[in-house]
């Protein structure tokens, strides 16, 4: 989906998701009514137009929700129905957090050590199924202006952290691991 509503109450519709959400710089200026009521229908309250450059990430599992929103930098730690662990980082433009300039800004969503989120301004998702065992989508929507959608392949994600970690090993002179027989 492409369109936040939709994909809103996408997420709705599948509560077997956990889902994963962190702001990078803003993720108010264009919520509307129409928005906060579908972020409402997920469990999601403490975010809205009036956290303007506010730094805020959320948590929804099929067990409940946890979000937080502060004028200062967020993180959150935690493990995930499958004993994977997930963290969640927040700046918002009023953190100070790279001087307060939205580039310098950022946010993360890491599942095993993996990063997954889009990391761009406005609201991020991170998809995992709960029953699968894996992250289904990465999505970013421009919640600061226009509300486009910009997506990441999961699979990217898993093969870019492989490909670090190699290339960590021939840095340092290390093989991976043989096989025991």
């Amino acid at each position: 989906q492409t369109n936040i509503l939709n994909y809103l109450d996408a997420l709705k519709a599948n509560p077997q998701y956990t889902v994963l959400l962190a702001v990078r710089d803003d993720g108010a200026h264009s919520l509307n009514r129409a928005i906060q009521k579908k972020l409402s229908e997920l469990g999601l309250t403490k975010y809205s137009h009036s956290n303007y450059r506010c730094s805020y990430y959320a948590v929804i599992t099929p067990e409940g929700v946890s979000e937080e929103v502060s004028e200062e930098v967020l993180n959150r730690t935690g493990t995930l129905a499958d004993g994977k662990q997930y963290s969640v980082l927040s700046q918002g433009g009023l953190s100070g957090a790279g001087g307060g300039a939205g580039r310098y800004l950022t946010c993360s969503i890491k599942i095993d050590g993996i990063e997954y989120a889009v990391k761009r301004i406005g609201m991020n998702f991170v998809v995992y199924d709960t029953e699968k065992s894996k992250v289904v989508d990465s999505v970013e929507f421009n919640t600061y202006m226009g509300l486009e959608a910009i997506r990441k392949d999961p699979s990217k994600s898993i093969r870019n952290a492989q490909t670090a970690q190699e290339q960590m090993n021939v840095a340092s002179g290390s093989t991976a691991p043989s096989q025991q027989e």
